[in-house]
């Protein structure tokens, strides 16, 4: 059975905001405007709210972002227990923005490829500036932000790296909660993309999480990027719910 509510916590915890605070049943993040996830309100959580208490919330949290000079942003799901809040938000004006989806995968039925592969996969508990190369190309600002969050993240976790003559071709990550193993950060850089890089990491990951008996292993998705879909079908995930942000 699907727990949206419980992968949204995993979710959120395996990428932690530099700064949390509450707000009723939700959660302020902010990272100094890196990420729409890092950087927006929580709102998973199993109950409903009264109009006016999500009117009280959403200004409150639009005062939050603006005294840190950010948009006010909301992330909604299938986790979000507030069932007006979308309607809500849509009324005063906010936008859909990273409209994405969760893949979800019982982690005893990984679809294994045997065969020859160029390349090593490594694992590590800690990572390495050859993954955080891989995984953040980008300006040093932007990644310095990026790599704090994970390194935040809590543990179980694990990092893994395809690497081909020396060089760190491929990577990802997983993070371990409440018997779901979320994959976060994969990447493969241009020159080494369509040898089944991608493909193998993914595997990888899935194995570390049934070696630690979780039950499922989820991961995110924007809705447009067929390609990885496509990878993900391979190893046996399928499309569990959806999620989009509100940003004004």
């Amino acid at each position: 059975m699907i727990d949206p509510v419980a992968i949204e916590r995993v979710a959120d915890a395996a990428w932690p905001a530099a700064e949390q605070a509450p707000l009723g049943p939700w959660k302020l993040r902010a990272t100094h405007g890196v990420t729409r996830r890092a950087n927006s309100v929580f709102t998973a959580g199993p109950d409903d709210a009264s109009a006016a208490n999500l009117e009280r919330w959403v200004a409150e949290a639009e005062a939050f972002y603006a005294r840190r000079s950010l948009p006010a942003v909301f992330q909604v799901s299938a986790a979000t227990g507030a069932r007006g809040l979308d309607a809500l938000l849509e009324a005063r004006g906010y936008s859909i923005s990273g409209a994405s989806e969760v893949w979800l995968l019982d982690a005893h039925r990984v679809e294994q490829v045997n065969g020859d592969r160029a390349w090593d996969v490594l694992r590590s508990d800690e990572p390495d500036e050859g993954w955080f190369d891989c995984a953040f190309d980008e300006p040093r600002e932007r990644r310095r932000v990026h790599e704090q969050i994970v390194r935040r993240a809590p543990r179980p976790r694990v990092f893994v790296s395809a690497v081909v003559d020396g060089v760190v071709a491929g990577c990802g990550m997983s993070a371990s909660g409440e018997g779901h193993a979320g994959i976060f950060c994969m990447a493969t850089r241009e020159a080494y993309q369509r040898r089944g890089i991608g493909l193998a990491l993914v595997r990888e990951l899935c194995n570390w999480a049934e070696t630690r008996g979780d039950r499922h292993v989820f991961l995110q998705v924007m809705r447009e990027n067929e390609a990885a879909k496509q990878l993900y079908r391979k190893v046996g995930f399928a499309r569990a719910y959806d999620y989009h942000y509100r940003v004004m």
